[in-house]
């Protein structure tokens, strides 16, 4: 029973410390991304909110911090349907992170498939022209070695090369 007022003073802490929380940010919706993201690198953040099912949370963190593309690129594949503006929105960030330099060792068919979910999600929300030409602005500005360029351009009539 030596343990007891211990576990019981721990018990304490942790409750004030939840109650405080809660008066503090009572003006915050609450959600489950929340806890997550105190905990969690940065580019962990899309996911976790992504699972919550806030999506528009999710773009934003993805917007803010680098994420994985290949991520974002799941993203985009498995929502094409479901959630077509999200979709079409994570395949974007993707395409963003690769040209500005992040994502490890990014293949010619990861961006080609990258393209191809976004362009399934553009169709499916209506708004596949408006998308070929964020793509397009995208192609021009990359600065990641410039393989974005060179396999978008190479695959896809109308999209500018270097």
């Amino acid at each position: 029973m030596a343990g007891a007022p211990v576990d019981a003073e721990l018990t304490w802490r942790r409750s004030a410390q939840s109650r405080r929380s809660t008066r503090t940010n009572s003006h915050q919706k609450s959600s489950p991304i929340l806890p997550a993201t105190r905990r969690a690198r940065k580019g962990k953040w899309f996911a976790a909110a992504k699972e919550a099912r806030l999506y528009e949370l999710a773009l934003d963190l993805a917007g803010r911090s680098p994420c994985d593309p290949r991520t974002l690129a799941r993203a985009a594949r498995d929502f094409a349907e479901r959630q077509p503006a999200f979709a079409v929105e994570a395949g974007l960030l993707s395409l963003h992170w690769v040209v500005a330099g992040y994502g490890y060792e990014v293949t010619g068919r990861e961006i080609l498939d990258v393209v191809g979910y976004t362009m399934r999600a553009a169709e499916m929300g209506g708004v596949a022209a408006e998308t070929r030409e964020r793509i397009k602005e995208l192609v021009t500005r990359d600065a990641s070695d410039g393989i974005v360029c060179r396999v978008l351009a190479r695959e896809y009539v109308g999209f500018a090369s270097r």
